[in-house]
């Protein structure tokens, strides 16, 4: 089982991501559909939540969509994964040469 900020620290390498073609391939990868919109069921499906009781699920679903869902329709749309993958980036690279320098 996964949790969303094993997730975020583990799927993606900061350097190679910052391409508009691999955040592409990263969305696609989630919306199993194709219908633009990271749905709850995708997500369930991705991390394996058969294993996970649904207090739990039910509890990382609220976290996430409280950092990703901006416009608070219950789905993530391609706009707002992106926009939160570049923001996780940019965060984890200035905690890191941050670290570097002390």
């Amino acid at each position: 089982m996964v949790d969303y900020p094993e997730f975020l620290t583990a799927a993606f390498d900061k350097k190679k991501l910052l391409t508009a073609d691999k955040l592409d391939r990263a969305f696609r990868f989630f919306d199993e559909d194709g219908d633009g919109q990271i749905s709850r069921e995708e997500l369930e499906k991705i991390f394996g939540c058969g294993a996970m009781p649904s207090e739990q699920f039910d509890k990382l679903w609220r976290e996430i969509m409280a950092e990703v869902d901006q416009d608070k329709d219950g789905l993530i749309s391609e706009t707002e994964f992106k926009e939160r993958m570049l923001d996780v980036i940019s965060k984890r690279a200035t905690f890191y040469r941050e670290a570097i320098k002390q």
